[in-house]
């Protein structure tokens, strides 16, 4: 079989076309290495930072710590209120 005549059966449109897959699958392959290059680099980002996170977590402790004893207060004051108004019926 002669090169030359597989040729001569394409078209302009054949062309064209394959050349828009050649571009799509090209933009598809570019779009995945730089999405995979981007998600491994934060990835080493976010385990080289041994700290991280523990802001958070410190924050997270001090605010529970505050509800506890918001939560005691009032108990406190509703035990009070009411032992006075058992005195008062």
């Amino acid at each position: 079989m002669n090169p030359a005549d597989t040729l001569s059966d394409w078209n302009a449109c054949t062309i064209r076309r394959g050349n828009t897959m050649f571009h799509l699958a090209a933009t598809v392959h570019i779009l995945g290495v730089t999405t995979v290059t981007r998600a491994q680099d934060r990835l080493t980002e976010l385990k080289s930072t041994g700290d991280r996170g523990s802001v958070t977590l410190e924050q997270v402790m001090i605010s529970l710590g505050l509800f506890v004893l918001a939560v005691a207060v009032v108990a406190g004051i509703t035990a009070a209120v009411n032992s006075r108004l058992s005195r008062i019926n």
